[in-house]
């Protein structure tokens, strides 16, 4: 008897296994699917690939607000790259400038002579003989960094 329910049960799970389906147009016009074609109806058999195989999601391309977001993070990427080209080709010719300006001034500070700048309110400010060594040596640190010594 147990042997008898066993064959049974393994017979109707058969048609599963084998992944057999089948489509077929019911009376209402709408496709339907199923592993057994119904009696009457015109059905046809449609692959499944083969038994126990895992079913093969199909390819995902991304939505219109994912493209967008991609194509923004783009341009701001190119962006950036683009500033920083820009601004690299400005440095390269303002170093040239800003060597010859640090160079004069570390000559001037180095003469011994009063130096002074005009302030906001066009008045002149001398540097104090107490401040010149530490004047001297930031024109000393600029002269390094932009001429290169």
């Amino acid at each position: 008897m147990i042997r008898a329910i066993f064959l049974a049960t393994l017979l109707a799970a058969a048609p599963a296994a084998t992944g057999q389906i089948y489509k077929w147009v019911d009376e209402n016009g709408r496709t339907q699917y199923s592993e057994t074609p119904p009696p009457g109806v015109k059905a046809s058999r449609v692959e499944t690939g083969a038994a126990g195989s895992a079913p093969v999601a199909p390819a995902r391309t991304p939505d219109w607000k994912q493209q967008e977001i991609d194509s923004r993070k783009r341009r701001i990427e190119q962006e950036q790259k683009d500033d920083a080209a820009k601004r690299q080709s400005i440095a390269a010719g303002n170093r040239e400038e800003l060597c010859r300006a640090a160079r004069r001034d570390l000559n001037v500070l180095q003469q011994q002579r009063p130096v002074y700048h005009t302030d906001k309110d066009g008045k002149q400010v001398f540097l104090e003989d107490s401040a010149r060594p530490a004047a001297i040596e930031r024109a000393r640190k600029e002269a390094e960094t932009y001429c290169g010594r």
